[in-house]
């Protein structure tokens, strides 16, 4: 086996591993927080309301965090093909740092999605 293949096999295998865990993770608290809700206003009538805006934000949340797991694939598969189609490692640094961008805004979500459940959670009856 080449170096070359060795290091797309590399770039299959390990690339982006933090980041793909980080989206993950920006997934799943803003599922579980939605669905935490959810409930929530399930027991309590006067907090339906109230809780629309957060709830909205965090499956927005959850939404571009799975999406941001779908373009981490696709870097991933293109530095690993770089290593055979030169052209392919331009189009992966293109996506990887548009995906920097990318990460402040699902951030940017999460917060405006946790004050939004704390300016609601100050208003409950």
């Amino acid at each position: 086996m080449t170096d070359h293949l060795k290091n797309a096999q590399f770039h299959w295998a390990e690339g982006n591993k933090f980041a793909l865990e980080f989206f993950k993770s920006m997934f799943l608290l803003s599922a579980t927080l939605s669905a935490a809700l959810i409930g929530l206003m399930a027991t309590n009538k006067g907090a339906v309301t109230h809780l629309y805006w957060p709830i909205g934000i965090l499956l927005t949340t959850a939404g571009l965090a799975v999406f941001a797991l779908i373009i981490c694939y696709f870097i991933n598969l293109h530095y690993g093909n770089a290593e055979m189609d030169p052209q392919q490692r331009s189009t992966a640094l293109k996506a990887h740092t548009f995906m920097y961008f990318y990460s402040a805004v699902l951030i940017g979500f999460f917060i405006w999605g946790m004050i939004a459940l704390i300016k609601a959670a100050q208003t409950l009856p």
